[in-house]
């Protein structure tokens, strides 16, 4: 199923051109000797700043503004909201009884299912547990979005940096040259939280819908509904990581 969303709207949630490097050939009795990372970018720039103006590039294309004119429309490919709510009561009911008033529930919890290319399942942090969220520089984690993941999660994009974004079906406007990485500790055994893969996502200007930025998702988000919760989860006030991924962004064509 495709769901639209508004960016103005879209709460929270968990990219890129393909870059050719050009490799000097080595004769047959040369060694092949490594490429330094700082010239796969073009010369006099550093990676930090090629990072940034290919981000700036897309969100001039398909994010220019978030004036009504120019609104950048998302779309997640995920699953159906409905469908979840009949089939698996249950842990409907599970993740419902996480907000704070079910009005509060029915408002969110349908782009949460519709984030993920599989239903969610439920899991249980145990106390002292960090899991953790990838945002842009200089932004913190301060509001309620419930996407984070766990650390073999993070281990697991650490080894495709190129694909980083792509995996998570980022937004345009999540997008970055660096990310700072924050965790989030449970502060009680048995904390429930929940898990599903990443949907494919489409993002294009309103004014232009034939160019389109797509990522493929296939990630795994934890979902954090009661991240607010200041009796469950501690947030960390200061990131414990600063990351600038060392490879180009490669987008899905």
């Amino acid at each position: 199923m495709k769901t639209t969303f508004n960016l103005k709207h879209l709460f929270g949630a968990f990219l890129f051109a393909s870059a050719i490097f050009l490799i000097p050939a080595c004769s047959a009795d040369e060694d092949p000797k490594e490429e330094p990372k700082q010239e796969q970018v073009e010369e006099g720039h550093t990676l930090l700043e090629e990072r940034d103006a290919f981000w700036k590039e897309w969100n001039d294309k398909c994010a220019p503004s978030t004036t009504k004119t120019d609104s950048s429309i998302f779309k997640t490919n995920g699953q159906d909201y409905t469908a979840f709510k009949e089939n698996f009561a249950e842990v409907w009911q599970e993740m419902i009884d996480l907000y704070q008033t079910p009005e509060d529930g029915e408002k969110w919890l349908p782009g949460i299912i519709e984030s993920g290319g599989t239903y969610p399942i439920p899991v249980h942090a145990s106390s002292g547990q960090k899991l953790y969220k990838i945002v842009a520089a200089g932004r913190d984690i301060q509001s309620p979005s419930a996407y984070y993941m766990t650390k073999m999660q993070l281990e697991q994009l650490n080894l495709h940096p190129a694909e980083l974004e792509q995996t998570l079906g980022l937004p345009l406007q999540s997008c970055a040259g660096e990310y700072w990485i924050y965790s989030i500790t449970s502060l009680v055994d048995n904390n429930i939280y929940f898990q599903s893969t990443i949907a494919s996502t489409e993002q294009y200007a309103a004014t232009t819908p034939n160019v389109i930025y797509r990522t493929p998702g296939g990630g795994v988000q934890s979902l954090l509904i009661n991240n607010m919760d200041q009796l469950k989860w501690k947030k960390a006030d200061t990131p414990d990581e600063k990351y600038i991924p060392d490879e180009l962004p490669k987008i899905e064509e």
